[in-house]
């Protein structure tokens, strides 16, 4: 007799949309009333498992922030905390021009993203503007605390801000749509739809006056927006998150094999591969790989796909793998653009 049903938000629970559906709401109520304990177990923070809880009607236990917190309503039964090395495995890039300065993401502490700034010589009140990828805790798990120490917009899809919004305060009046083409000062902005199971997920291109940057995290394929966005850009950071073959042979469970694998999932070397190819045809002059797991790819494996690819196809651009673990060194453009992540 099943007691108990586990669920896990993202790509489970909640629909593309980011909300639980009556369906699913009418489902819960049938397992419930059989007698059946129904919980969340997400890898976000415990205030949102509290929040979709509620909201589906499952029971008030639930395990959160990748199962390190358990929680009874209010009751905390058991916390482990996350050793610092892996907290700052989450992806946040500064993007600093003689007009203005960008961060992009906000995964890990509002103190550790001050002092990735500092390290540019800059501080949070220099920020021009806060760009959120998507909505799952590893990227926007500072951002409560960022926006009482900064005053600047925070752009965002429209399903992501909406997500957003319900999910922190301080935020209604400073939230703008990242959609299209747009501008933020002197810096060209270009959103367009990545392929990831979160609400409204997207990549950025920014064009300043030194030169074009561009950014695709967190996707399972290249979509056919990014494929017609970045090229022309000087440097991009692309996703390089697994070896196929590693993932598959590695000790993570099925379900979750397959979702990184799937669609909405992660980028394979061999896609960031084939996608560097294509950039540095058309002007890269700069790779960056990001966002490499750490179970089932190494910066080696990673480096030795992509430029075997670009040897192939005889093209030398400079190519480095973003560090896993603490700040990465600057990225300058030519015209003395800088980016740090």
């Amino acid at each position: 007799m099943i007691k108990l049903i586990s669920l896990d938000l993202d790509g489970t629970l909640l629909d593309p949309k980011g909300q639980v559906t009556e369906a699913s709401k009418a489902a819960i109520t049938r397992a419930r009333a059989a007698g059946v304990r129904v919980v969340v177990n997400t890898g976000r923070d415990c205030h949102e498992a509290a929040w979709f809880a509620r909201d589906a009607g499952c029971s008030t236990l639930n395990a959160s922030t990748g199962g390190a917190l358990v929680r009874d309503g209010g009751r905390s039964l058991q916390r482990w905390d996350v050793p610092e090395p892996a907290a700052r495995r989450a992806l946040e890039l500064a993007l600093s021009w003689e007009g203005g300065n960008l961060l992009v993401d906000a995964g890990i502490s509002c103190r550790r993203i001050r002092q990735g700034l500092q390290a540019l010589g800059l501080d949070l009140p220099d920020l021009d503007g806060i760009f959120i990828t998507h909505t799952h805790t590893d990227h926007i798990s500072g951002l409560q605390t960022l926006l009482k120490r900064t005053s600047c917009p925070v752009y965002a899809s429209a399903q992501a801000g909406r997500d957003l919004l319900r999910r922190m305060v301080l935020l209604e009046d400073r939230l703008r749509e990242a959609e299209g083409a747009f501008s933020v000062k002197d810096c060209a902005v270009t959103a367009f739809p990545t392929s990831h199971d979160a609400p409204g997920s997207r990549g950025y291109r920014f064009d300043t006056p030194d030169g074009g940057f561009g950014l695709l995290t967190d996707s399972g394929v290249v979509t056919p927006e990014a494929e017609a966005v970045l090229p022309g850009v000087a440097l991009a950071v692309l996703e390089a998150n697994h070896d196929v073959e590693t993932l598959r042979s590695g000790p993570y469970p099925y379900f979750l094999k397959k979702r990184i694998l799937g669609p909405e999932g992660h980028l394979p070397n061999e896609d960031a591969a084939a996608f560097a190819v294509t950039l540095t045809r058309a002007g890269a002059r700069e790779i960056v790989l990001a966002h490499l797991s750490r179970e089932n790819n190494t910066p080696a494996m990673a480096l030795r796909a992509v430029e075997t690819a670009l040897s192939a196809a005889g093209l030398a651009p400079r190519l480095s793998a973003a560090p896993r673990d603490g700040l990465s060194g600057a990225y300058v453009l030519e015209g003395g653009t800088v980016c740090s992540g």
